[in-house]
Parts: structure tokens; C-alpha cells; sequence
């Protein structure tokens, strides 16, 4: 018998995710697993798109299901700051000039004590709640890359930098709407004056819809894209993760 791999909606009925590659293969991946009782949850977007970035793809999914999956781990801080020195050792970057890497924002869901944490590498996490909308703000270190460096500049100037990687913890109130992204839907050149759509119409755009059902939101979320982009060519890879509680 072949085991089914189980869909985002068996752990979280209410949820959808908008996944559109710019290419055969992306740089852009959702990723989620079940912990016990906890669901851990990313949206990630890896440096560049196509073969390229599809390898950190596949990179990025094999240390997630190492440090999540195998090992258990389900902290978003710790789960960020294992993945940017696996990703540093992997590409050894501190010896080459490789400087590839990832952005994140991951989330875990605890469904026992009905809590929300949330730990992101330069991407942040929208959360909606009747029709207020918090913008909760990764820290400004991608995965890999220059991060390392830039840590350690930055805890040289300020005594009150402590984590890499903060996870935010959060209740779960009911008709909580929860998005992560990655940036390729803002960034898609469209309108009348063929531009960027850019993050403050993206944040608008998830309020207007937040009240539908999540396979509502998605496809008005799609048709919105499509019809801003027109006849422009997709731009980036796109990946968006809603969730209602």
C-alpha cells in the first residue's frame, strides 16, 4: 500500500496555499509537518528562481525535514538558526564566495495550547482579526549568505541584540486569518502603469479578502494577480500560505 503524503488542509482545514513557479522548477517552496501536536508551517524563497534556486529548494526541504521532522525540533528561532549554519556549512561559505541563501517565515502551530509562534528571516507574518491587521516583522537576517557577518556586526554595536532568529509567540483567537509569503506576488509588474504592486496593495488586497473561506481567497487572490500582471511575464516564483482559525 502506498502511503498518501498528506495535504496542508489535513492538519489545517481552513487553510490554502498559492503556489506558482515562474518556471518548470522554483525557488520559491511551502513546506509544513506534524510534530504531536504541533504543525509547523514556511513559506520560503530561496535565491533566484529556476535551476538555481530549485536546488536550494531542495536543500532547504532536507533540512527542514531533518531538523523538524527527524529531529523534533519545533521552535521557529532554533528551527531558522539550524537551517543558516547547515545552509553556511552545505555551500561552504565561509571559505568560498558563495553567498546564496534563503528567506523564511516559518510559524508552528500548537493545537494543544491553541498558541502561535512565529520566526522569520527578513519575511515577515500577517495576522487578521476583525479587520485589524498586525504585521509581525522577521528579523533582518536571511538564511546563508551575509547573515552571519551581519549578526556579528551588529551585536558588536548594540548590547540589546541577543537572538539571531526571534520567535514571537501569539494566542490563537477564533476567525484568526494568518498569511506568510514569499515577495514574488508584490513584486509583479502590471496596472496601467505596468509597475510593481507592491507590499501595501498586497497587505490590502489579504484584508479586503480575509473574511472569505480560504479556497475563496485564493482564487480571488489568483484572478487579482492575473488580471494586474495581464500581459506582462511573471517576474518571480510565488508562494502565499493562508490560514484561518
Amino acid at each position: 500500500m502506498i502511503n498518501k503524503t498528506p495535504k496542508l488542509t489535513d492538519f489545517l482545514p481552513n487553510s490554502f496555499i498559492l503556489y506558482k513557479p515562474k518556471d518548470v522548477v522554483s525557488g520559491d517552496f511551502y513546506w509544513y509537518s506534524k510534530v504531536d501536536d504541533k504543525i509547523v508551517v514556511a513559506a520560503v524563497d530561496c535565491t533566484g528562481h529556476g535551476v538555481p534556486g530549485a536546488f536550494l529548494t531542495v536543500l532547504g526541504n532536507n533540512l527542514l525535514n531533518q531538523i523538524v521532522t527527524i529531529s523534533k525540533i519545533t521552535d521557529p528561532g532554533e528551527i531558522l538558526l539550524r537551517m543558516h549554519h547547515s545552509v553556511a556549512n552545505a555551500l561552504n561559505q565561509k571559505s568560498s564566495n558563495n553567498k546564496d541563501g534563503m528567506d523564511i517565515a516559518l510559524c508552528t502551530i500548537d493545537t494543544k495550547t491553541n498558541k502561535l509562534y512565529f520566526a522569520g528571516a527578513n519575511n515577515p507574518l500577517v495576522m487578521i482579526l476583525n479587520d485589524e491587521m498586525q504585521i509581525i516583522k522577521g528579523n533582518k537576517y536571511g538564511i546563508g549568505g551575509f547573515s552571519a557577518m551581519i549578526y556579528k556586526k551588529r551585536i558588536e554595536l548594540s548590547s540589546d541584540i541577543v537572538e539571531m532568529y526571534n520567535t514571537h509567540e501569539f494566542n490563537i483567537e477564533p476567525d484568526t486569518d494568518v498569511y506568510i509569503f514569499s515577495d514574488g506576488f508584490q513584486d509583479q509588474v502590471g496596472g496601467n502603469k505596468s509597475r510593481k504592486l507592491g507590499t501595501r496593495k498586497f497587505y490590502e488586497l489579504l484584508k479586503l479578502n480575509h473574511k472569505a473561506e480560504p479556497g475563496r481567497q485564493k482564487k480571488q487572490l489568483l484572478k487579482f494577480y492575473e488580471d494586474w500582471k495581464g500581459e506582462n511575464e511573471q517576474v518571480d516564483d510565488i508562494v502565499i500560505v493562508g490560514i484561518k482559525f
